[in-house]
Formats: C-alpha cells, structure tokens, sequence
C-alpha cells in the first residue's frame, strides 16, 4: 500500500512518525512543503507529485488536510491602531485588531475545497481521500500576526464535511482527538510538541490502516 499525506505543518510535525508506525506495513509519501491555504495546495498539488516521483495510480490512500491557514484572520496592530478599518471590519483579541474576515472566508472555502478535493481525485484517480479534520488551538496565546479561534475551525470542519461526505471521503476527526488527548502536548499555541506528533501519528496510522 502507498499513502500520501498532504496538510499544513501539523502535518510536517507527524508524518515522519507516521512513517515510522507504518513500517513494513505501508510506503508513505509527503511533501517536504508545508500545505499552508487551499489555494496553495491547489497550485502545488501536480509539483508535489512530480517531486516525489509518484504515478498517480499507483497512490492508494491521500491522507490530507486544509484549514487552520485559511481561518486565519490577519493581525493589523496594536487596538487602536486601525485607523484605516472602520469597527465593522475589525476583529478585536487581547490588545491586538484583526481582520473581521479570515483569509479564506467560508464561501470561499466551501468552493476551494471541493476543488481541491476533485485537483486530488484527477492526479490520484485510485486513491481513498481521507479528510483530517483541523485540529484546535489555545486561543489565549495567539500571537500578534495571527488569529484563530476554536468556534471557526469547527465551523470550517464542518463546511468540509458538509462538502467531501457526499462524495464518499472519509473524515478523521484529528479535531476531537486533539481536544481530549493532546491539550497538554502543545509546543505553542497551534502546534504540538514531539510527543503530541507521535500521538498523532499513530491514530493517523491506525485510521489508515487498523491493526
């Protein structure tokens, strides 16, 4: 058996572990580059299979993720600093102004992800598509750049589940996993510490493939 993995740099974090656990059992594959927004996987898709080497029939399971970029909302400064935004169009956290808008907004990923998911169905015609859903992240220490919040990675969890369900792609919900087994495993606010990727890993592998 082949597997792909495709997702952010959660995904950088466990794949190697994934690897690991996998061993004599599976070959797994991912791609040195982090996953980032949907946009960019959709646009490096085609390169990630040629630098990997990989026939797209040959793949049997894609193992993928996008999310935790595309809910982000991108910091603006300090509160009271945008004097540009109307208050409408800011989203306030801590002492930091946001934009009220994520970089995907959810309209927006409800379209791409379909549209990855069929980018992904065209170069890997054979392969089950398994959705990991994002995992969450300690809203209280988001850094100044950034922001995220628990409610919206469920609701784009959900907005991918309501688009790829229907096309028969299973869902590993790495989301709940996270959330009761991993809380204490962070290494900062959005990702996991090595423990926390092994853990991660092996629920991925035996997800995939059940002992």
């Amino acid at each position: 058996m082949k597997i792909l993995l495709l997702g952010d740099s959660i995904r950088m974090g466990y794949g190697e572990y994934v690897r690991q656990c996998l061993e004599g059992r599976a070959e797994v594959f991912y791609p040195n580059d982090n996953g980032r927004f949907l946009q960019y996987t959709l646009r490096q898709l085609q390169d990630w299979k040629a630098s990997l080497h990989l026939k797209g029939d040959e793949i049997d399971v894609v193992h993928w993720n996008n999310g935790l970029w595309d809910v982000g909302h991108l910091g603006i400064g300090a509160t009271g600093e945008a004097e540009a935004a109307t208050a409408e169009n800011v989203l306030h956290s801590g002492y930091c102004d946001y934009e009220k808008e994520s970089l995907t907004p959810p309209a927006f990923y409800e379209y791409l992800i379909g549209r990855v998911y069929r980018r992904i169905r065209t170069l890997f015609p054979r392969a089950e598509i398994i959705f990991a859903c994002s995992t969450p992240v300690l809203e209280d220490q988001c850094p100044s750049f950034l922001f995220r919040s628990n409610a919206e990675v469920r609701a784009y969890n959900d907005i991918a589940r309501k688009v790829l369900e229907p096309e028969g792609v299973r869902f590993n919900d790495l989301y709940s996993f996270a959330e009761a087994e991993l809380g204490h495993l962070h290494r900062d606010w959005v990702h996991f510490n090595e423990e926390g990727s092994r853990k991660l890993a092996e629920e991925i592998a035996d997800f995939i493939l059940p002992r």
